[in-house]
């Protein structure tokens, strides 16, 4: 049969043949599935098949079909199919090649971070003593990210150590629990550039005293400036509160409650609030301010 070409549309019916032919290379059906969630050039409807190589013998059809399987979720609305993804996914959390579960964790503890299940969480749970660094991380990230305190003592034995990875920082704010605020301080020196925020967010966020009186005021300004983008120096905050909300989304409802009270007597900067992506993260959170 004709091979798959990378600049071709991957469909159902592409996703099939190759996975039936036997002759197939395993590069070349991991590419094709990878390609089958391609907004530009995917095919929803290749989600059952995707299922199917979940199982299949080789590792790296399966780690294609965790990297996927997210997406493909994504593309439809149906919640019975986005169910199956998660419940392939959760089973990948257990695959015996440490690169699949890995993958697996992101998929569901990150990418699919507002799915929140009892089976979810019990995935992740299961991961957080892994021996393979990276799932380990994932999976702490991804249970941090849920508030389950599951993670708490695992954090705290990592972040007593002299090195840490970055995630476990990260997880370390995204859980936000106090009891981490001095350990987290301990380990602010030595990352690289683009890493450096996600560790100043993360001692914010498990600031016994709250995300800081500085960022909430910062932002009561802002809102009360109209919101100015370009060089303006209170945009600083907003950046600052968008770090925070990238870990810690569930913190939103707090943060909008303390700056609606800040800006309460100003009808316009009140306004402008209500309808900021600070007020949509709060409300999807909670929030009735």
């Amino acid at each position: 049969m004709a091979r798959w070409g990378h600049t071709r549309r991957v469909s159902q019916e592409d996703l099939a043949a190759l996975a039936a032919d036997p002759t197939t290379p395993t590069p070349e059906l991991a590419s094709a599935l990878m390609r089958c969630a391609d907004p530009d050039g995917g095919d929803p409807e290749a989600l059952p098949i995707a299922l199917e190589l979940a199982r299949h013998t080789d590792a790296e059809i399966r780690r294609a079909a965790a990297q996927v399987l997210p997406a493909l979720g994504q593309l439809t609305d149906d919640a019975n199919r986005r169910d199956a993804v998660v419940s392939g996914l959760v089973v990948l959390t257990r695959d015996q090649d440490e690169d699949v579960r890995d993958w697996a964790c992101f998929a569901l503890g990150t990418q699919l971070s507002d799915v929140d299940t009892p089976a979810v969480r019990d995935a992740l749970a299961d991961r957080i003593a892994d021996p393979h660094d990276d799932t380990r991380c994932e999976a702490l990230l991804g249970l941090a990210r849920r508030g389950d305190l599951r993670c708490l003592p695992v954090l705290e034995q990592r972040l007593a150590a002299p090195s840490v990875y970055a995630l476990e920082v990260e997880a370390a704010g995204a859980l936000g629990n106090v009891r981490l605020h001095t350990q987290v301080r301990a380990h602010l020196a030595g990352w690289d550039d683009e890493v450096v925020p996600k560790v100043c967010a993360a001692l914010r966020l498990t600031d016994p005293e709250g995300v800081g009186e500085d960022l909430l005021d910062g932002l009561a300004s802002w809102y009360r400036a109209g919101c100015p983008v370009g060089d303006w120096a209170e945009g600083y905050w907003w950046g600052i509160a968008e770090g925070l909300l990238d870990l810690a989304p569930r913190r939103a409802a707090e943060m909008a409650e303390s700056v609606r009270h800040r800006v309460r007597d100003d009808p316009v900067a009140l306004d402008l609030l209500h309808r900021s992506t600070l007020a949509e993260y709060a409300r999807d959170n909670g929030w009735t301010g």
